[in-house]
Formats: structure tokens, sequence, C-alpha cells
């Protein structure tokens, strides 16, 4: 909306409303600083794996919609 409107007072009022990204990142930060990490290396490589493989089907699926699209 904000893009969509080039309205000063509009866009002043988008930058009081994004406070929930940082609330969500301190939130996640505390919860995860409470957990108990016994084996770093296995919560390292089970967290990428949780990470990466959902990007890795979305762009294999690009992929496909690049190969497939008429020129």
């Amino acid at each position: 909306v904000v893009q969509e409107y080039n309205n000063s007072i509009l866009a002043m009022t988008g930058q009081i409303f994004n406070v929930g990204v940082i609330i969500f990142f301190f939130m996640s930060g505390f919860l995860y600083g409470d957990k108990e990490i016994t084996n770093v290396g296995k919560w390292i490589s089970n967290r990428f794996v949780r990470l990466m493989l959902p990007i890795y089907i979305f762009l294999i699926y690009l992929l496909v919609i690049f190969l497939f699209q008429k020129k």
C-alpha cells in the first residue's frame, strides 16, 4: 500500500507497524537461547537441512518453470 500511494504520512505509519518483525526476532532468539544444545555440529546440520531443503525444492520448481516456459 505504501508503494502504491506515494504518501509520506502513510510511509511513516508503515515504519511504526513494522515493529512486528523486530519482536519476532527477539522472541525467537529468547526461545532458542533457552534451549540446551548438547551437540553443536548436529544442531547446525539439522538447522541447515531444515532451512535449505525448502529453498532448494522451491528453486528446482522455479528451474522447471523457467526451462519449460514458452519463449
